[in-house]
């Protein structure tokens, strides 16, 4: 190729790079709005379990706690976390698995949302859910995926057969399989455990939001792919809301990955 090219075959400066290498880039935990509240989650110690009781009275009475909210505050509406699954062809999404709650009375997890609070800061938030009360019933766990698909397994979503997520038979394949299996010269199989992967990235995950004064939901949170996201909630989480109803800022990004 003798064309001289502007981009392609340089070493280009990332246009982020000066302020992250400074500390100069604020990234959203670094942004304070005025009035802003902190939220925090109570999370889930168990696999799975249900909410038999909750008592959120010593939270709501704790000085400067705002809100205390369980599932009872939320719709019951089931949501994928993968925003980017939006970008996905019909065929494929169709059998993204929804299987996520605001809050729920049943931990599917460890780390489940069970409760959320609001208060004038960090150390009050964290004191309130402290105080929260939740009697569990703990249920028998899956805790590998072939266990999991066996016939009796503990069943994790209602919904589901052997807590099997998705199968999908894509419309581009071709050939038989079975057959080729069937009279290949060799087989060879291969099964492996890895440990929990989690990227090195340069920021907590955070959120902002509030609304502005002509009712529209401003998100503040890093994202790659912000139109995405806003598709995502007014689809799938905030249904009585259009895209326009929603404004999404994303600073300065600490990681993206994929």
């Amino acid at each position: 190729m003798s064309e001289e090219l502007s981009y392609v075959g340089k070493r280009l400066p990332k246009p982020d790079i000066a302020g992250k290498v400074t500390g100069e880039a604020k990234y959203t935990e670094d942004l304070v709005i005025a009035g802003m509240l902190e939220g925090r989650l109570l999370r889930s110690p168990h696999a799975h379990a249900l909410v038999k009781a909750i008592d959120v009275s010593k939270a709501q009475a704790l000085p400067g706690v705002v809100c205390v909210l369980t599932h009872k505050d939320c719709p019951d509406q089931k949501f994928s976390r993968s925003t980017m699954a939006e970008a996905l062809p019909e065929f494929a999404f169709s059998g993204e698995r929804q299987d996520q709650y605001i809050l729920s009375d049943k931990a599917r997890y460890v780390g489940d949302w069970i409760a959320a609070v609001a208060a004038e800061d960090i150390y009050i938030a964290e004191r309130a859910l402290e105080l929260i009360e939740v009697e569990y019933e703990i249920l028998p766990a899956v805790l590998d995926p072939f266990s999991a698909m066996e016939n009796g397994a503990p069943k994790i979503h209602g919904d589901v057969k052997n807590n099997v997520a998705f199968e999908m038979d894509h419309p581009f394949n071709t050939g038989d399989v079975e057959k080729a299996f069937a009279e290949a010269d060799a087989v060879v199989e291969f099964s492996g455990v890895n440990s929990r992967q989690k990227h090195l990235h340069l920021e907590t995950d955070a959120a902002i939001a509030y609304l502005e004064a002509d009712s529209r939901l401003v998100i503040i949170s890093p994202s790659q792919g912000p139109h995405l996201a806003k598709k995502h909630l007014t689809k799938r989480v905030f249904t009585d809301l259009d895209d326009g109803d929603i404004r999404w800022i994303s600073p300065a990004i600490g990681g993206g990955f994929g």
